[in-house]
């Protein structure tokens, strides 16, 4: 339980700011849940004897390729290291996805938190696959309310104000994984 639940579920803007994902930190995820494994060459070991050259033009060495893997290892621990909920959230923020437009209009980088907070623990499935079709069922039931924004706009900021708490104590539980620091992925 946070200090800010402690004292009546009144969030304190410091302790909510001191929780917030550095720029390191937003760096390291990003590059985790999106880039990750095009910079560690997992596309073929033959592709990358022809061209190591990176989507974005930079030459890329087998060292470049080496580096990112060891970076994704140390990544990875740090996720695994967290409780599993809260790695949850960061994935669901960080991890690309297809919302729809209104949904993350609305909601930004807190679009997958919302979504996920809109399912329930006794209707949630095992598999991936039907996880990601409950995702979008659930997105597009926000979509509708996001377009009804008057008649919804308390539901809508409630969502929003539990999704950011949910998303800042989950870079909390991160930054208490890899401690303080400079940001451990190289970007070109």
């Amino acid at each position: 339980m946070t200090a800010a639940r402690k004292r009546g579920g009144k969030a304190n803007v410091v302790e909510l700011y001191r929780l917030r994902a550095t720029p390191a930190v937003d760096t390291e995820l990003h590059w985790f849940f999106n880039v990750a494994e095009s910079e560690m060459g997992l596309e073929s070991n033959f592709g990358r004897l022809l061209s190591s050259v990176s989507s974005e033009g930079y030459w890329r060495t087998p060292e470049d390729h080496a580096d990112a893997a060891h970076a994704q290892r140390r990544i990875l621990g740090w996720l695994r290291a967290m409780p599993n909920h809260e790695a949850g959230v960061l994935q669901t923020a960080y991890e690309p996805r297809d919302w729809p437009r209104a949904v993350r209009a609305e909601f930004g980088r807190l679009t997958g938190v919302a979504v996920r907070l809109t399912c329930t623990l006794e209707e949630w499935p095992e598999d991936r696959t039907s996880q990601e079709a409950m995702d979008m069922s659930k997105a597009r039931d926000l979509e509708a309310k996001c377009m009804d924004r008057r008649a919804e706009a308390r539901f809508l900021e409630k969502l929003r104000q539990k999704a950011d708490l949910r998303l800042a104590g989950a870079c909390g539980s991160y930054l208490k994984m890899r401690g303080t620091g400079p940001c451990f992925v190289r970007t070109f």
